[in-house]
């Protein structure tokens, strides 16, 4: 499992950004990492349990809002702005309890392209730093940290990101815990320092250009 904790928000409020906005709440580890930089966070989680945890933890905290919504409802409504999207939404059903035995759809259990879709017709997600956690749901075949898996969704990532966002944004892929894909925005990034930059950002995680 990646975490939001294995980069330096710091690198992120450098260029501009304050807002860390989340698909995938759980138990509210990346809101309060974005917290701990000052930052807002906006977030999304469809379990029941989970949401009623977070939203309890960061009861009565401004910077912070939860919704318990389906990832791909939440990206629609979220605020237009230079953000983090840490995009971490997919198998809510292996954390369920067994005896609530809900099942979804396959857009609401792997979402992502359609969290993508959505979010590239934002007018600030061409300012806005996107990390993409768990790549080897998309891409089994490149050799993770954390083991390889049978692929689950058909859906080429890295292919949908070069066709439709690389002339927006830099794009870097990552095989350090179960994968990571990383876009810096070209706005706010230039060609010569993007290397510098995406080491600023990281702490140990290694990327397939180094």
């Amino acid at each position: 499992m990646g975490s939001l904790t294995r980069f330096n928000l710091g690198a992120v409020r450098q260029l501009g950004i304050k807002t860390v906005i989340e698909t995938g709440t759980w138990y509210g580890e990346g809101v309060q990492y974005a917290l701990a930089y000052g930052m807002k966070a906006f977030s999304c989680e469809i379990n029941s349990k989970f949401f009623m945890i977070v939203t309890d933890r960061f009861r009565g905290n401004d910077g912070v809002k939860i919704y318990q919504l389906p990832s791909d409802k939440f990206c629609d409504i979220a605020d237009d702005v230079p953000a983090l999207y840490w995009l971490d939404a997919h198998l809510p059903e292996l954390y369920n309890h067994h005896e609530e035995k809900i099942s979804y759809s396959k857009d609401m259990s792997v979402p992502l392209e359609k969290e993508l879709g959505i979010l590239q017709k934002k007018n600030h997600f061409k300012n806005s730093v996107v990390i993409i956690d768990d790549l080897r749901i998309y891409h089994p075949q490149f050799n993770y940290e954390g083991g390889n898996i049978e692929q689950i969704d058909g859906f080429d990532l890295v292919g949908w990101c070069t066709q439709n966002i690389s002339d927006t944004h830099y794009i870097f892929v990552s095989e350090s815990d179960q994968g990571y894909l990383v876009a810096l925005p070209k706005t706010k990034v230039k060609d010569e320092n993007k290397k510098e930059v995406l080491k600023k950002l990281r702490y140990m995680v290694n990327f397939n250009c180094d």
